[in-house]
């Protein structure tokens, strides 16, 4: 594929990581590419790829996607590296049925994206920390250790620990609770309001 960029990859290093913004997708030339997904934590490989496949093409279909997975060379790589730019300039030669194809597709995958995105973010971690808060606040309990605190929701919701703290804070803001120093007990949480809804 000539006037394409050929990047070469060492063995483990990682092409993209889960989340970040993609301009380009990728056509194996020579190697070996694992696609995984962090699962709670957990990296779960999906795909092992090899010559001559494709990969990372949403970012190429759906302007502003994120990654939707890890790509990482198993070996050296090399691959051909597809921006943005040359597929629409690629599309635009296309025939219209093609092109109609794609953009159908497109638009399906977006909507299935979303429903996804929806479903898989489940209740809203502020309004869930506020009825837990509240728990404690019916049971005269209204100092809670940060760190404990923070670990045990951070758990219990599936997120990480600095989005409970994130929260932690916006609470505080409103005026919900407040972090204090407690001789024993150190960084604690107060809950200034008994009604935390």
């Amino acid at each position: 594929m000539a006037g394409y960029s050929v990047l070469t990859f060492s063995k483990n290093e990682i092409i993209f990581k889960e989340g970040a913004h993609g301009t380009s997708a990728y056509i194996i030339k020579a190697g070996n590419v694992e696609i995984s997904i962090d699962a709670g934590g957990q990296s779960s490989v999906l795909h092992v790829l090899q010559p001559v496949n494709v990969f990372g093409e949403m970012s190429l279909l759906m302007e502003g996607q994120k990654r939707t997975a890890t790509a990482r060379a198993l070996d050296y790589c090399e691959l051909i590296e597809v921006d943005r730019a040359a597929f629409n300039s690629y599309m635009q030669k296309s025939p219209d049925f093609i092109r109609l194809t794609l953009n159908s597709l497109v638009e399906r995958m977006k909507k299935t994206t979303r429903l996804l995105s929806a479903a898989e973010c489940g209740p809203d971690l502020q309004s869930s920390l506020r009825e837990v808060l509240s728990l404690f606040a019916a049971h005269n309990t209204v100092i809670i250790s940060y760190g404990k605190a923070a670990h045990a929701l951070s758990r219990a919701f599936q997120v990480e620990a600095r989005q409970v703290e994130d929260e932690f804070s916006e609470l505080e803001q409103m005026g919900v609770i407040r972090v204090d120093m407690d001789p024993r007990l150190g960084r604690v949480l107060r809950i200034v309001q008994r009604s935390v809804r």
